[in-house]
């Protein structure tokens, strides 16, 4: 169940993206993006996911959405965070989120989590040493925050990355 709901997710994720690319008028983006709020915090009150993130958006499209998302949120018993600085982790690529924000949606712990990663992963950039094994299991962790199942996060890792070979999938 987890799987056929972590699919639809991607898939409406997919779609919403493109929907976002295509489209001439701003109501239409906002519908599509309140769509996918409404999908993920669904996802999030059912613990398919501890955390989701929504489309990444400016700051003006963040403003109009918010009130919106939050009751959303709301309605499904999850929290949102606004986040105007989302991690770079090698799942997405690293201009995903530049200069945008994104909302986390949320129950539990999620929020306390994600922000633990983003500290670990600013400590690592501060010493230099968010590279190769240590930038991968930051990567991880945060996919698994995600709720991606391994064969996934192996998959977004292949795509942003050199990592291809049999050991690194293990």
């Amino acid at each position: 169940m987890k799987r056929i709901l972590l699919y639809c997710s991607l898939s409406l994720s997919a779609i919403m993206l493109k929907s976002c690319s295509n489209t001439n008028t701003s109501q239409k983006v906002s519908g599509d993006v309140l769509g996918s709020i409404k999908t993920m915090a669904e996802m999030v009150n059912a613990d398919v996911t501890k955390v989701a993130l929504s489309l990444p958006l400016s700051s003006a499209e963040m403003d109009k959405l918010i009130e919106e998302a939050t009751r959303i949120a709301a309605s499904n018993k999850v929290s949102v965070y606004r986040e105007p600085n989302l991690i770079v982790t090698d799942l997405f690529p690293a201009d995903y989120a530049k200069g945008k924000e994104v909302l986390l949606l949320y129950k539990g712990t999620g929020k306390d989590e994600y922000l633990q990663v983003k500290e670990e992963v600013s400590k690592l950039e501060q010493e230099g040493f968010y590279t190769g094994k240590a930038r991968q299991a930051m990567a991880r962790r945060m996919g698994r925050l995600l709720g991606y199942p391994p064969h996934h996060i192996n998959q977004l890792l292949a795509t942003h990355t050199p990592f291809r070979t049999l050991p690194d999938f293990g």
